[in-house]
């Protein structure tokens, strides 16, 4: 009996170490400003694990353009417009998606942001 507690009890302490982070944010930069830079843009936050991707934001933004391009050649491999509500997570699948490093713009207002991300 000891040992099944004791087996028991070394799953759950290893547990968090045996668990992988599967959605890995998406690190975004100012490209272009538009804007007044008196103004306050909400940028969100982008997570993706593989190819899909979990647009989220603490204000609700309207009208997101977004593009996913490969990181290499410069070729537009999907786009699309997103509406982000406040506080809740905006999924995105993209198809045909292969394993490489894709380059993803978001356009609000009149401002660009850009980041790099992996699909593995």
């Amino acid at each position: 009996m000891k040992r099944i507690a004791f087996v028991f009890c070394l799953f759950f302490l290893a547990y968090p170490l045996l668990a992988e982070e599967k959605e890995k944010e998406i690190k975004l930069e100012l490209g272009e400003l538009y804007d007044d830079t008196r103004s306050l843009v909400s940028v969100p936050t982008i997570t993706h694990d593989g190819a899909t991707l979990y647009f989220y934001s603490e204000v609700t933004l309207e009208d997101v353009k977004f593009q996913i391009k490969d990181a290499f050649s410069g070729e537009v491999v999907f786009s699309g417009n997103v509406y982000i509500r406040s506080n809740t997570s905006a999924t995105i699948i993209p198809t045909y998606l292969s394993e490489g490093y894709y380059l993803l713009e978001i356009k609000i207002s009149s401002n660009t942001y850009r980041g790099i991300f992996e699909i593995q």
